[in-house]
Protein backbone atom coordinates (compact mmCIF):
# COMPACT_ATOMS: atom_id res chain seq x y z
CA UNK A 1 0.00 0.00 0.00
CA UNK A 2 3.02 2.29 0.72
CA UNK A 3 3.99 2.50 -2.87
CA UNK A 4 0.47 3.19 -4.71
CA UNK A 5 0.06 6.15 -2.28
CA UNK A 6 2.47 8.50 -3.48
CA UNK A 7 1.42 7.38 -6.98
CA UNK A 8 -2.08 8.65 -5.77
CA UNK A 9 -0.78 11.96 -4.97
CA UNK A 10 0.80 12.75 -7.77
CA UNK A 11 -2.20 12.07 -9.77
CA UNK A 12 -4.42 14.22 -7.89
CA UNK A 13 -1.87 17.33 -7.68
CA UNK A 14 -1.43 17.05 -11.83
CA UNK A 15 -5.17 16.81 -11.79
CA UNK A 16 -5.71 20.75 -11.55
CA UNK A 17 -3.11 22.05 -14.51
CA UNK A 18 -4.71 19.11 -16.90
CA UNK A 19 -8.15 20.87 -16.24
CA UNK A 20 -7.00 24.22 -16.24
CA UNK A 21 -4.83 23.45 -19.42
CA UNK A 22 -8.47 22.31 -20.75
CA UNK A 23 -10.17 25.34 -19.64
CA UNK A 24 -7.83 27.21 -21.68
CA UNK A 25 -8.34 25.17 -24.51
CA UNK A 26 -11.72 25.34 -24.73
CA UNK A 27 -11.79 28.97 -24.23
CA UNK A 28 -9.51 29.79 -26.95
CA UNK A 29 -11.63 27.77 -29.46
CA UNK A 30 -14.48 29.43 -28.38
CA UNK A 31 -13.03 32.76 -28.83
CA UNK A 32 -11.34 31.78 -32.50
CA UNK A 33 -14.79 30.78 -34.03
CA UNK A 34 -15.48 33.47 -33.38
CA UNK A 35 -13.05 35.86 -34.42
CA UNK A 36 -12.82 34.20 -37.59
CA UNK A 37 -16.57 34.51 -37.82
CA UNK A 38 -16.39 38.59 -37.12
CA UNK A 39 -13.56 38.47 -39.54
CA UNK A 40 -14.18 36.00 -42.40
CA UNK A 41 -18.09 35.71 -42.23
CA UNK A 42 -19.46 38.19 -44.21
CA UNK A 43 -16.66 37.86 -47.10
CA UNK A 44 -18.43 38.34 -50.43
CA UNK A 45 -16.48 35.75 -52.41
CA UNK A 46 -18.48 36.16 -55.65
CA UNK A 47 -16.64 39.04 -56.51
CA UNK A 48 -13.14 38.07 -55.31
CA UNK A 49 -13.16 34.66 -57.30
CA UNK A 50 -13.12 31.18 -55.56
CA UNK A 51 -11.91 31.24 -51.67
CA UNK A 52 -11.39 28.72 -49.43
CA UNK A 53 -11.02 28.98 -45.80
CA UNK A 54 -8.96 26.72 -42.90
CA UNK A 55 -8.73 27.71 -39.69
CA UNK A 56 -7.47 26.41 -35.95
CA UNK A 57 -6.80 27.38 -32.81
CA UNK A 58 -4.18 26.60 -29.81
CA UNK A 59 -3.81 28.37 -26.75
CA UNK A 60 -0.24 28.88 -26.41
CA UNK A 61 1.00 28.45 -22.65
CA UNK A 62 4.47 29.75 -22.87
CA UNK A 63 3.06 33.14 -24.60
CA UNK A 64 0.03 33.00 -22.47
CA UNK A 65 -2.10 33.44 -25.52
CA UNK A 66 -4.53 32.47 -27.85
CA UNK A 67 -3.59 31.65 -30.98
CA UNK A 68 -5.47 31.25 -34.64
CA UNK A 69 -3.96 29.89 -37.74
CA UNK A 70 -5.89 30.77 -40.68
CA UNK A 71 -5.40 29.70 -44.07
CA UNK A 72 -6.97 31.63 -47.43
CA UNK A 73 -6.36 29.57 -50.48
CA UNK A 74 -7.66 31.98 -53.57
CA UNK A 75 -8.34 30.97 -57.49
CA UNK A 76 -8.64 34.31 -59.42
CA UNK A 77 -8.91 32.80 -62.96
CA UNK A 78 -5.28 31.96 -63.79
CA UNK A 79 -4.22 35.70 -61.85
CA UNK A 80 -2.72 35.81 -58.57
CA UNK A 81 -4.04 31.92 -57.26
CA UNK A 82 -2.35 30.96 -54.32
CA UNK A 83 -2.46 30.60 -50.51
CA UNK A 84 -2.12 33.02 -47.31
CA UNK A 85 -1.29 31.42 -43.60
CA UNK A 86 -1.34 34.07 -40.69
CA UNK A 87 -1.32 33.01 -37.44
CA UNK A 88 -2.30 36.17 -34.98
CA UNK A 89 -3.63 36.23 -31.43
CA UNK A 90 -7.07 36.50 -31.25
CA UNK A 91 -7.34 38.43 -28.35
CA UNK A 92 -4.94 41.17 -29.20
CA UNK A 93 -5.05 40.89 -33.22
CA UNK A 94 -1.10 40.93 -33.19
CA UNK A 95 -0.18 38.86 -36.30
CA UNK A 96 2.64 36.25 -35.11
CA UNK A 97 3.33 35.09 -38.49
CA UNK A 98 1.83 35.47 -42.12
CA UNK A 99 3.14 33.90 -45.56
CA UNK A 100 1.34 34.00 -48.80
CA UNK A 101 2.71 32.08 -52.21
CA UNK A 102 1.50 32.37 -55.23
CA UNK A 103 1.07 28.73 -57.40
CA UNK A 104 3.37 30.42 -60.31
CA UNK A 105 6.12 30.24 -56.87
CA UNK A 106 6.61 33.79 -55.87
CA UNK A 107 6.20 34.10 -51.88
CA UNK A 108 5.64 36.72 -50.30
CA UNK A 109 6.36 36.56 -45.90
CA UNK A 110 9.28 35.65 -43.76
CA UNK A 111 11.58 35.78 -47.12
CA UNK A 112 12.57 38.84 -48.90
CA UNK A 113 11.57 37.80 -52.12
CA UNK A 114 14.02 40.09 -53.59
CA UNK A 115 16.60 36.97 -52.00
CA UNK A 116 17.15 34.26 -54.58
CA UNK A 117 15.74 31.63 -52.09
CA UNK A 118 14.15 28.02 -53.05
CA UNK A 119 10.46 28.74 -52.28
CA UNK A 120 10.40 25.52 -50.64
CA UNK A 121 12.92 26.39 -48.10
CA UNK A 122 11.55 29.62 -47.24
CA UNK A 123 7.98 27.71 -46.95
CA UNK A 124 9.90 25.13 -44.95
CA UNK A 125 11.49 27.36 -42.60
CA UNK A 126 8.11 29.07 -41.86
CA UNK A 127 6.31 26.29 -41.20
CA UNK A 128 8.61 25.15 -38.69
CA UNK A 129 8.23 28.69 -37.12
CA UNK A 130 4.04 28.23 -37.28
CA UNK A 131 4.59 24.64 -35.79
CA UNK A 132 6.83 25.67 -32.51
CA UNK A 133 3.79 28.85 -32.04
CA UNK A 134 0.91 25.89 -32.41
CA UNK A 135 1.93 23.41 -30.41
CA UNK A 136 4.09 24.83 -27.54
Amino acid sequence: MKRLLPLIVLFVAATPLTAQSLAEQKMCSDAAKAYFQEAYGRLNVAEKGAVFFIFSSHYNKRLNRCLINIRITFLDKGKNTGYNVTVLDVFERMTYASYTEFFDKRSIGPCDSTVQEDPAACRSRWERLVETLMQE
